[in-house]
C-alpha cells in the first residue's frame, strides 16, 4: 500500500494570488491566476501527469480555495487527476473512506469522487450528518454510504470499523482510506476540552484519533491501497499561517512523557488551542511515514 500526505496551505492563499500544494516527492500545483479576473487556473500533477484545468472564479476567495483543495485531494483519492466537471463514471468503481465528508475540503473532494461513480463511505462524526451529506449528493452517480465515526471516542470508531464489512460487503475490501476530517477550537478557547477517552481534544482527534482509525482499517486494505492524509501548512513555522502566533513545537514530548493522555500540550506547555491545532499537523506530517505499519507506537 501506498500512503500520501497532501498539505493545503490555507492562509498563504487567501493573501497571495498563487499558492504551492506541496506533498512528499509530488505536488499539487494550484495557480490562481488573477483574483480579480473571471476565471482561475488549477494546474494538478499526480506521478508524472500534469493536467489543467478551468472552472468560473467564486468571489469568495477561501471558498475558491476549498473548491480548488477538493479537485487536488480527490485527484490523490483516486490516483490520477480528475477533471473539474464531471466525467463518465470509471468502469470499475472503488470503495473509498473519507473522514470528514461532510464539509470543507472533505465535501468537496466527495462531489468530484461521487462524479465518477465511486462508492464512497461518509465518515461523520454524527450519523445525521453523513446522512445530509449522502441527500446532498443524491443526484450523483457514485453509491454513498452514511456512517458514524466519531474520532474523538474510540469506541465509537470500534463500531465503525465493526461494522464496515456490512456496510461495504464482507468480500470487499478498501481501495483508498482518506484520513481529512480535522478540528479546530476558537483560538480564545481557555478550557481543556478532551475526548471521550481523555486526550486533549484537538490533537486527540485530528492526530491520535486518525492514527487508531487507520490501525483499525488496515487489515480492510487492498494490498495496492492508498492512504492519503489531509495535513496543513501551519506545522511549518514559516509558513504565512505557521508564523501567526505561537508556533507549532512538539518539544521532547514533555508532556505526554510526564501525564501521559491527560497531558495539556505535547510539548508540556500551557494549554494554548492555536498551538494544539499546529501541533495536531505536526504529528500528522511527522508520523504519517509509519501509518502503514502497526510500528508507529505512543
Amino acid at each position: 500500500m501506498t500512503m500520501h500526505l497532501l498539505s493545503l496551505v490555507f492562509v498563504c492563499a487567501l493573501v497571495l494570488p498563487s499558492v504551492a500544494f506541496s506533498t512528499r516527492g509530488k505536488a499539487v500545483r494550484l495557480m490562481i491566476r488573477d483574483p480579480t479576473s473571471s476565471r482561475i487556473e488549477a494546474h494538478r500533477s499526480v506521478g508524472d501527469v500534469d493536467v489543467p484545468t478551468v472552472q468560473p472564479i467564486i468571489t469568495d476567495r477561501r471558498r475558491l480555495l476549498i473548491e480548488a483543495s477538493g479537485i487536488a485531494l480527490s485527484g490523490w483519492i483516486l490516483g490520477q487527476p480528475l477533471p473539474v466537471r464531471a466525467v463518465e463514471p470509471l468502469a470499475s468503481p472503488r470503495t473509498i473512506v473519507v473522514t470528514g465528508a461532510n464539509s470543507g475540503i472533505g465535501l468537496e473532494a466527495c462531489k468530484r469522487l461521487a462524479d465518477q461513480g465511486l462508492r464512497i463511505v461518509l465518515a461523520c462524526r454524527t450519523l445525521q450528518k453523513a446522512r445530509d451529506t449522502a441527500e446532498l449528493l443524491r443526484d450523483k452517480p457514485g453509491q454513498l454510504i452514511p456512517a458514524e465515526c466519531d474520532l474523538a471516542d474510540t469506541r465509537s470508531m470500534q463500531a465503525f470499523a465493526t461494522d464496515l464489512p456490512k456496510l461495504i460487503g464482507s468480500q470487499s475490501k478498501l481501495d483508498t482510506v482518506c484520513l481529512n476530517a480535522g478540528l479546530a477550537r476558537n483560538t480564545a478557547a481557555k478550557d481543556v476540552a478532551r475526548t471521550a477517552d481523555g486526550f486533549e481534544l484537538t490533537v486527540g482527534t485530528n492526530h491520535f484519533g486518525h492514527f487508531y482509525l487507520n490501525h483499525l482499517l488496515l487489515p480492510m486494505l487492498q494490498t495496492d491501497a492508498r492512504i492519503v492524509v489531509t495535513a496543513s501548512g501551519v506545522h511549518d513555522p514559516e509558513s504565512p499561517g505557521g508564523a501567526q502566533g505561537t508556533p507549532a513545537t512538539l518539544g521532547a514530548l514533555q508532556g505526554l512523557e510526564t501525564d501521559g493522555r491527560a497531558c495539556t500540550m505535547i510539548d508540556g506547555g500551557s494549554f494554548n488551542p492555536d498551538k494544539a491545532y499546529k501541533d495536531s499537523k505536526v504529528w500528522m506530517d511527522c508520523g504519517s511515514a509509519l501509518w502503514s505499519t502497526d510500528a508507529y507506537l505512543l
